[in-house]
């Protein structure tokens, strides 16, 4: 049996025209924790957004408005809340609209500088929803 994961990675996959869920197809592991949510492998995610954890763990802080804790040993970020892995899923898509995507020719290849999105490909700049 296929879960909800499964399916919208598969739709994406097939439907090719969301990249922001291309980048998230196969990387994006939750489970659930006694207090909340557990994601795992976030250096992984980390390394293929090319944006440092910190950057992750602050928007998933602002975004669920809870404690959000990395743990370098495990490689793991620990929630304080709980949310279906539907709801981070989207909250990922959400983190590569304003921290990754060129707003102009919607490419990846962007630098973050600060609150200052650079695109490579283009040249396009532009600032991001959320500070740091």
């Amino acid at each position: 049996m296929w879960s909800i994961e499964d399916i919208l990675s598969e739709v994406t996959a097939v439907s090719g025209q969301k990249t922001e869920g291309r980048i998230l197809s196969y990387d994006l592991k939750f489970k659930p924790s006694k207090h909340g949510m557990i994601i795992e492998k976030i250096t992984s995610i980390s390394n293929k957004f090319n944006r440092p954890i910190a950057t992750i763990i602050y928007f998933l802080k602002t975004e669920l408005s809870s404690v959000v804790k990395h743990d370098a040993v495990s490689d793991q970020v620990i929630l304080s809340t709980k949310a279906s892995s539907v709801r981070l899923r989207g909250l990922f898509t959400k983190f590569i609209a304003e921290f990754i995507t060129c707003n102009d020719c919607k490419k990846h290849d962007t630098i973050l500088n600060n609150c200052l999105l650079t695109c490579t490909g283009c040249g396009a700049q532009r600032i991001t929803k959320t500070q740091q």
